[in-house]
């Protein structure tokens, strides 16, 4: 039995649950989900990448990642080579380059 599914009353009657990011954007020509949508954009700042958070601090980005739902992600270090002491989870409308 697939998690996702559970049984409601009256016996026998299943409901699908479905994640939000996996829904039709209704705005989207292409009748793309949420997700497709999110894994066809690219990163837009590379490694070693001087940015800047909105709180003003400046930052490298050290790795470029994507969340759950496809949302590229940045990971942050005040050592563009660092291996470790990373701020994880940063996405595109926070910070900026400099």
């Amino acid at each position: 039995m697939n998690p996702y599914d559970y049984q409601i009353l009256p016996k026998g009657l299943k409901m699908k649950l479905m994640k939000i990011c996996d829904l039709v954007d209704p705005s989207d020509k292409k009748k793309r989900t949420y997700r497709e949508i999110n894994l066809s954009k690219n990163h837009n700042h590379s490694i070693a990448e001087l940015v800047e958070i909105s709180g003003g601090a400046r930052l490298f980005v050290v790795r470029q990642s994507r969340d759950c739902d496809g949302t590229p992600l940045y990971s942050l270090s005040h050592d563009p080579w660092s291996l470790s002491n990373w701020i994880h989870g940063f996405s595109e409308d926070v910070i900026k380059s400099v």
